[in-house]
């Protein structure tokens, strides 16, 4: 009889035949749940939640690429290992209240992108939020303030037809909003989820349109409204081997 330990040969002989992401997710829903479902049986999608936003992100990341082996040394540099394939998702989350405070909260959105993408570790940032690539699966995006991001998606959901049994319930109530009911984890995959898919390359045609509007010499924190959720989710549909998520 086979021990439950001797299996580990097997799955570690079948984890080689498939292409490896580790994504180390700012939230613990929205983005883990939507990268996930594009897994297929050519890609492996390891989402880490709940790893915080900008420099914290990074630094999550480069400790855990650290303590896994996954950073070498070359030229006298600490880097990611070649052809491995390490991202780190995280908002510009704009919610200072002085000029003081936002001045700061660019440098370091600026520099944790710099400093992940030294080390080799590719970066899908959005400025202001996550949901501005959710919205861009339904029209174009031009808000630049989160409220506005929110608002639209709520007048979406509200105006979807042949609509959810979740949804309805969750429409029942006088406040419903997306950012406070549609960002659970059961609504994001039940609701949000079916909602978008079939949209991915639609998605990824007015994220690009949108990334050149701005100026080309522009730093990631003056570029808003813009996402570059776009890039990893072209690189896991294409070792994925997928056209579109369906």
């Amino acid at each position: 009889m086979s021990e439950p330990w001797n299996l580990r040969t097997d799955d570690e002989r079948e984890a080689n035949t498939k292409t490896n992401f580790i994504i180390f997710c700012e939230d613990e829903v929205s983005e883990p749940v939507y990268f996930k479902y594009i897994e297929t049986d050519k890609i492996k999608i390891n989402c880490i939640p709940n790893q915080k936003s900008m420099m914290k992100n990074v630094i999550n990341a480069i400790d855990h690429c650290t303590e896994n082996g996954l950073i070498q040394q070359v030229d006298g540099e600490h880097l990611i290992i070649e052809d491995l394939h390490i991202w780190c998702v995280f908002d510009r989350d704009k919610e200072e209240t002085t000029k003081e405070k936002i001045r700061k909260g660019n440098i370091e959105f600026d520099e944790s992108i710099d400093s992940a993408e030294r080390k080799g570790i590719k970066v899908a940032w959005s400025n202001d939020i996550f949901e501005t690539w959710v919205l861009l699966h339904f029209e174009e995006a031009d808000q630049t303030e989160r409220i506005d991001v929110y608002n639209r998606l709520t007048e979406i959901f509200n105006a979807l037809p042949n609509q959810h049994e979740d949804l309805e319930k969750a429409r029942t109530h006088a406040h419903f909003n997306y950012k406070h009911f549609l960002k659970n984890r059961i609504r994001f995959i039940n609701i949000v989820r079916s909602a978008i898919v079939g949209k991915t390359s639609q998605a990824i045609k007015r994220a690009k349109e949108l990334d050149k509007s701005s100026p080309p010499n522009a730093k990631p924190s003056e570029k808003a409204p813009c996402t570059k959720v776009y890039l990893l989710v072209e690189e896991l549909l294409h070792y994925g081997q997928k056209l579109e998520l369906a």
